[in-house]
């Protein structure tokens, strides 16, 4: 009996364990880009997929860590729908855009906007 609970124990636990790195999703990544005084960066994802789409956006420094700075954040509210655009604003000169998201079908890139808002310099992410 105790053999029979321990193999079901660890089948279960091997199937936890596999449904969880299936559900990891897609990491993409862009470049580190440097935005000079009353530039704004800013981290765009559009969902191509035909269903919605759960995301973990990051804006992260020159240290590969992610920073809370955002002074606009629409990625990280909830799922993001087929077709839809979510924007999260790094407010650092010097930052990169990490997007892990359930569905493959994601564009994402990392933009520098001046104050007007015109797009200075696009850098797009790549699959990792």
């Amino acid at each position: 009996m105790k053999q029979k609970m321990r193999k079901i124990l660890t089948t279960v636990t091997l199937v936890l364990s596999c449904g969880a790195t299936a559900q990891a999703g897609t990491t993409f990544v862009t470049p580190l880009a440097r935005a000079l005084a009353g530039q704004i960066t800013e981290c765009v994802v559009t969902n191509f997929a035909t269903e919605p789409a759960v995301l973990s956006v990051c804006v992260f420094d020159s240290n590969g860590t992610c920073i809370n700075t955002a002074t606009l954040d629409t990625c990280n509210t909830g799922p993001l729908a087929p077709g839809a655009t979510c924007i999260t604003r790094g407010d650092v000169f010097d930052v990169g855009c990490r997007v892990v998201s359930s569905a493959r079908k994601i564009r994402a890139a990392l933009e520098v906007r001046d104050v007007a808002g015109n797009l200075q310099v696009m850098f797009p992410a790549t699959r990792r």
